[in-house]
C-alpha cells in the first residue's frame, strides 16, 4: 500500500486535475453532482493512488487535458464531472 501524503497535497492534487480535465468540481458541488462525501472520497482515492507521485509532474506537462491519464483512480469520476459541466455549458 503506498504511504499516505498530506490530505492538503491531495485537495490540491484533486483540485488541479479537475482544472486540467475540465470538471468544474465547484459547480458540480453547487449543483449537487459532487456531494461532500462524494468529495472526500475522490481526495481519499488520491490518497489510497499508487501513481500520485507522478501526478503533479503530469499536471505541469498537461494543463490543459482531455482526460486524466489511465494511472489515476479518479480518472472515470472526472470524466463522468468533465462531460456534466460541458452539457451545463451548453445549455446555458
Amino acid at each position: 500500500m503506498p504511504r499516505l501524503r498530506s490530505l492538503a497535497d491531495h485537495v490540491q492534487l484533486v483540485r488541479r486535475m479537475g482544472k486540467a480535465t475540465r470538471a468544474d468540481l465547484a459547480a458540480a458541488a453547487e449543483t449537487g453532482d459532487l456531494s461532500p462525501p462524494d468529495w472526500a472520497e475522490m481526495v481519499q482515492t488520491c490518497r489510497r493512488c499508487g501513481w500520485a507521485g507522478g501526478c503533479a509532474e503530469w499536471l505541469a506537462a498537461h494543463p490543459d487535458a482531455a482526460s486524466a491519464p489511465e494511472p489515476c483512480l479518479n480518472r472515470a469520476r472526472l470524466a463522468v464531472l468533465s462531460v456534466t459541466a460541458l452539457l451545463q455549458d451548453e445549455m446555458a
